[in-house]
């Protein structure tokens, strides 16, 4: 009889040291986000495979040249035409061009490009500031509509808190 308990405990203890490894094991991996496999896992951290970031930097690559196409269309089309709000937004635009350039260097280069994702994110809200300040062609407003759901999947991605509503909190006193 005796020998039949201990059996059980051992069988006890064992499993039960199982479960609670796996348990470890599940909650560290939760801890940590998914990242690209070999020597530079913990310098990428990634939500998503590298793949998956690779198409996304690519579909808003693509997203904002049509963005800016169609933005500049209606401001040709606007009030805005050959102001200071115009040159104002164009430099905007710019300046989200040349963050998310930087951007895709890093992601190149396997380097972590947290940073770099969070000024996207902080140049696209002067841009989307500006967009829910003013009424522009429903096709410009659709268009920004389809990168800024973009830009948040890229926000996800990196594990980026961010709000486009505090975002634009912060900008709410500026009038472009």
């Amino acid at each position: 009889m005796k020998r039949v308990t201990n059996y059980r405990i051992k069988a006890l203890t064992i499993t039960a040291v199982a479960i609670l490894f796996g348990v470890a094991m599940n909650v560290k991996a939760l801890d940590y986000p998914r990242s690209v496999s070999g020597s530079n896992a913990q310098e990428h951290p990634y939500r998503m495979s590298e793949r998956e970031i690779r198409d996304l930097l690519r579909q808003i690559d693509r997203q904002a040249e049509t963005f800016r196409a169609s933005l500049k269309n209606a401001l040709h089309h606007s009030q805005f035409d050959d102001t200071k709000a115009e040159d104002r937004i164009n430099d905007f635009v710019k300046g989200f061009e040349h963050s998310t350039e930087r951007l895709k260097e890093r992601f190149n280069d396997k380097r972590s490009a947290s940073i770099e994702v969070e000024e996207v994110l902080n140049r696209a809200a002067r841009i989307d500031t500006f967009m829910g300040n003013h009424r522009l062609s429903s096709r410009a407003e659709s268009d920004w509509a389809a990168l800024r759901s973009s830009l948040d999947r890229l926000a996800e991605a990196y594990g980026v808190s961010w709000s486009w509503r505090e975002a634009t909190d912060r900008d709410r006193d500026r009038r472009y």
